[in-house]
């Protein structure tokens, strides 16, 4: 993993990673603020942008764009460490596909109605799920191949027996995606009781999964 942890003006320009040699193994790890990730290619099994925030400082100023991620799990994903949040943040122009190969995650021995050898699991990934707010996201112009769940937007609380508080995920845009899918998981934006999702924005989205679920 390459992580850029408590750093301010980080610019990450056309960086090659191939990181397929361990199952928690992520392409770039970001906690910093003021960031620039422009051309990179990614080829992991994890996560291959993450956005990380382990205190209360919140995350800002981050900027993806132009990019080719291959991952087994996460494209692009926010959390689960968010303790002190993500703002402003800006994703554009990316493909985001299936890893070369899948080692580790083969979620097609591990899950029904997948019909994929090797696929993505989530796309994009917006979690708050360690308290935190996340607000002004926009996300446009993004191809995705290949993934069970092609965008994942989800407030939790796994922090909840320890008394954190409940995170908030407001003020989202995701707009000019096309996606193929390989499972009747297709995507979802879930808050919790009491503590939903605010203020997400979809403009031309076009999703295509297997279907064939039912409502169960």
């Amino acid at each position: 993993t390459s992580f850029y942890q408590k750093c301010d003006g980080v610019r990450l320009l056309r960086l090659y990673v191939d990181s397929r040699v361990a199952y928690n193994n992520d392409g770039i790890d970001i906690e910093a603020d003021n960031v620039l990730v422009d051309g990179c290619t990614i080829d992991t099994d994890d996560d291959a942008i993450c956005l990380k925030s382990h205190d209360s400082q919140p995350m800002r100023n981050i900027v993806i764009a132009n990019c080719n991620i291959g991952t087994s799990c996460n494209g692009i994903k926010t959390g689960t460490a968010s303790l002190g949040g993500f703002r402003n943040v800006t994703i554009s122009n990316c493909v985001i596909h299936q890893a070369s190969s899948d080692k580790q995650r083969k979620w097609s021995e591990r899950y029904p109605g997948i019909d994929q050898a090797v696929t993505g699991f989530q796309a994009i990934a917006l979690e708050i799920n360690d308290g935190g707010l996340m607000e002004r996201v926009a996300i446009s112009n993004i191809t995705i191949n290949n993934f069970l769940a092609p965008i994942f937007v989800r407030l939790g609380n796994r922090g909840a027996g320890a008394g954190r508080p409940v995170g908030r995920l407001r003020d989202v845009l995701i707009q000019n995606v096309v996606a193929s899918g390989h499972s009747r998981w297709c995507s979802n934006i879930t808050g919790i009781p009491g503590h939903p999702v605010e203020n997400v924005h979809l403009n031309n989205i076009h999703l295509d999964c297997l279907g064939g679920g039912n409502r169960e």
